[in-house]
């Protein structure tokens, strides 16, 4: 793989010059960076139910005991665990209501790291999440470890800590049971959380030195079979325990029984098609690209081509166009401006659509359906965890479906914002991608509008940035009910019926109010991040479109002034298309040879 990324950047050197001609400087930095991420840095994530030994599939791996074990639930937070030469770690905590910037960091004693591990909220001090840098061989080519809270539990938090992890891993362990077939919970997990990730995935049969030879491969079988619905899957097992005794023994029937070696063959080789994957994807990018060139010295040369008076009209109307682009760039950064003005009334428009969504649903949970909660036969079982789980349930619904509408009021905008440009240039070389709704500001990766063509996103990949964006609470998740329940259950669990449903309702209901404001504020910063990130696309595309221009009225200007410059000038125009057809056969052979699955 790094003599893909080695090629891949052989092409971008090659194509520098070319790029930078036309206006693509951006991009050859952009993709260098995304190679550079992608080559250094893999996350590998552990999930899966309470007690399935996750901690200790990642203790083993390491070769040390970083993550507690214990006989209760164990991990309570993320922990990222890196390649560092000094031993580190840092925790984060605060309130998974505030935003990333809320937080606070501090760095803490190795020997502490149990302490904001093991517990509930209160008793880990509001810590989210671990960051150990750790000089493990397993890390140093570029594993980063992510091992999440088990699911399944009775805290919440656990599976809302768990979610936010999941988009960040490049490869995902689903740690299963030896002891137990999977559950309906596991299998729903792993249909509505894992496959939507669209990441390598690989099931983990832990504890699989409990069962004979012929009953494991029943167990794995009856596996296979149940995720058979959902496509092929990686099945294998593997024993944390004697994985973690053959560190210590070095005794070839641990090994054996751990089956370490087909669990890490498993792993390097869902590492390598996830880097595989990337790499293709930046090829057909820079492909993508070097075909727009093309088309570009395409229509240089017809323009060097046609008779003074059509090269001297196309003056004029690339010189109107270039006008009208200049006008909407200034437009664009004119608050006042009436396409501006059309551009904010359509969000504001879409963003009150949502926001009146929230008030009216936060309305009915806050009142009757919070009572009708309250009043039945279930309302206060288990000393008000059935409410607590409830009102999840239905925060949760509901911030899902306050996603699904934000992501098709995108789409809605960026269809009138189409309009509303092609209203203001009618120039065939400015479109507005129907990519640009696929803008995703919390969790963007590579992105480009106009069919792969202009740069709108950052980059994600590194242990950092994965911290970052791990911290931002996202719509679809609600974590500040999970908080209080800690609080809840203590408090209630001596009180007589009535006062108990008064004290639901004191502590609840807040509670709801506070995920509903977190959704309204977490909804507005998407819809402003979503306006800047459109307006800095379209400018993006002005800008290159400007840069198109430029070039054609040179060599429009070259003809005029000497034609046998403009000979000159269309037989090395055809010598550079050509040379772009010569690179696209060359990176098209790439992923032909040696990868014949491409």
């Amino acid at each position: 793989m790094k003599n893909d990324a080695a090629k891949l950047r052989s092409f971008l050197k090659q194509v520098t010059p070319l790029f930078e001609t036309y206006g693509k400087k951006k991009i050859v930095a952009e993709l260098i960076k995304a190679i550079s991420l992608t080559e250094e840095s893999t996350a590998v994530l552990l999930c899966g139910e309470f007690k399935r030994g996750k901690s200790s599939l990642v203790n083993a791996m390491l070769g040390s005991e970083l993550c507690p074990t214990d006989i209760g639930i164990a991990t309570s937070v993320v922990t990222i665990i890196k390649y560092g030469a000094v031993k580190k770690a840092v925790r984060y905590y605060g309130d998974l209501l505030e935003n990333s910037e809320s937080l606070k960091t501090e760095e803490i004693e190795w020997s502490d790291i149990e302490k904001y591990t093991m517990g509930d909220v209160l008793e880990i001090d509001n810590t989210i999440l671990i960051e150990l840098s750790y000089p493990a061989p397993f890390l140093k080519d570029g594993i980063t470890i992510i091992d999440t809270p088990g699911i399944g539990g009775l805290d919440p938090r656990h599976a809302v800590l768990t979610h936010m992890a999941l988009p960040k891993a490049d490869v995902i362990l689903f740690v299963t049971d030896a002891a137990e077939p999977l559950t309906q919970s596991e299998l729903n997990f792993y249909e509505s959380k894992i496959l939507p990730c669209g990441k390598q995935c690989i099931v983990l049969v832990n504890k699989s030195d409990i069962l004979t030879k012929d009953t494991l491969t029943t167990h794995l079988n009856n596996t296979k079979l149940q995720l058979a619905k959902f496509g092929s899957s990686n099945v294998v097992p593997v024993s944390a325990k004697c994985w973690e005794l053959f560190n210590t023994l070095q005794d070839n029937d641990l090994l054996l029984s751990s089956n370490k070696d087909s669990v890490l063959a498993a792993i390097a080789s869902n590492v390598e098609e996830y880097k595989r994957i990337q790499y293709k994807k930046y090829r057909d990018i820079l492909v993508a690209e070097i075909n727009d060139v093309s088309k570009t010295v395409f229509l240089e040369i017809e323009q060097l081509q046609k008779n003074a008076t059509d090269q001297q009209n196309a003056l004029e109307e690339l010189q109107r166009e270039q006008l009208s682009l200049n006008k909407f760039r200034s437009d664009l950064n004119n608050p006042t401006s009436q396409i501006r003005l059309n551009i904010d009334a359509v969000f504001e428009d879409a963003r009150n659509d949502v926001q009146h969504l929230l008030s009216h649903e936060g309305t009915i949970l806050t009142s009757t359906e919070f009572d009708a909660l309250l009043d039945s036969e279930m309302g206060l079982e288990n000393e008000g965890k059935w409410l607590v789980a409830q009102i999840n349930q239905r925060l949760q619904s509901l911030s899902s479906r306050v996603d699904d509408r934000i992501e098709a009021a995108f789409g809605e905008i960026s269809e009138k914002i189409e309009k509303e440009i092609n209203c203001v240039i009618s120039s065939e070389t400015f479109l507005v991608s129907s990519e640009i709704k696929s803008c995703d500001v919390i969790n963007s990766q590579l992105a480009f509008s106009l069919a792969g063509k202009v740069m709108t996103g950052s980059m994600i990949g590194g242990a950092a940035t994965i911290i970052t964006e791990l911290l931002v609470p996202g719509i679809g998740i609600i974590a500040g009910i999970a908080t209080a329940a800690a609080l809840i259950w203590r408090q209630v669990s001596k009180e007589a019926q009535q006062q108990k449903r008064n004290s639901l309702r004191v502590q609840v209901l807040p509670k709801i109010n506070l995920a509903i404001t977190d959704m309204r504020n977490q909804t507005n910063v998407r819809f402003s991040k979503f306006h800047q990130n459109l307006l800095m696309t379209l400018q993006t595309i002005v800008s290159e479109t400007e840069e198109k221009m430029k070039v054609l009225q040179n060599s429009i200007q070259e003809k005029k002034s000497n034609d046998r410059v403009s000979l000159e000038k269309i037989t090395e125009l055809e010598q550079r298309t050509k040379y772009c057809e010569t690179l696209v056969a060359q990176m098209n052979l790439l992923y032909s040879n040696p990868f014949s699955n491409a």
